[in-house]
């Protein structure tokens, strides 16, 4: 039941902006709020858990790639940046400016996950250029073009309009990202 509160709390957000009640995401499962509340105490709380279980599986995805040993540093940074979370829906543009105004305490979370979930990444490009697979630039101008580039997966309605799935973005843009544009000439 928890789970499906969760994933109904993100249908509710983007139908309805994060000023949904918790009448509307009760009608939403056909269930009542009382049912709700014995789950979860608030609103706030439902999306601190999704939140933290968002960041948390992120980690988890990224260490489970970092320990890989079959896998070279190439691909695992390949792999790193394709990681989409389960409740991605969640973070889009306009609910993360809704959230900034009326939960500023789990907005200043998001901002802060946002912001260092990069860690492992950069550590994975330093070993690639040890290793001499990644070329020698600078890790924080890497680390601002890789954040930039991703910047525009939070815009659901470039998403939709262009026919874009999630997958097919963070896949597309981590390999234009590690390969680039151009052909290798045959």
């Amino acid at each position: 039941m928890r789970e499906r509160i969760l994933k109904a709390f993100i249908e509710e957000a983007q139908k309805k902006s994060i000023k949904f009640t918790m009448d509307d995401l009760a009608q939403n499962l056909g269930i009542s709020k009382r049912t709700i509340y014995e789950h979860f105490t608030s609103k706030k709380e439902i999306l601190e858990t999704i939140i933290e279980k968002s960041f948390n599986e992120i980690k988890e995805k990224e260490e489970a790639i970092i320990n890989r040993k079959d896998i070279p540093t190439v691909d695992k940074i390949k792999e790193i940046l394709t990681i989409v979370p389960d409740y991605f829906d969640l973070y889009n543009q306009q609910i993360l400016d809704q959230m900034k105004k009326y939960y500023p305490e789990q907005w200043e979370k998001v901002r802060f996950e946002l912001k260092n979930t990069w860690n492992n990444l950069r550590l994975l490009l330093e070993q690639g250029i040890q290793e001499g697979v990644i070329k020698n630039y600078s890790i924080p101008i890497i680390m601002k073009i890789i954040s930039s580039s991703t910047n525009w997966f939070y815009d659901q309605n470039y998403l939709l309009n262009n026919r874009i799935n999630i997958n097919d973005a963070f896949t597309t843009t981590a390999e234009i990202l590690m390969f680039g544009l151009v052909n290798e000439k045959k």
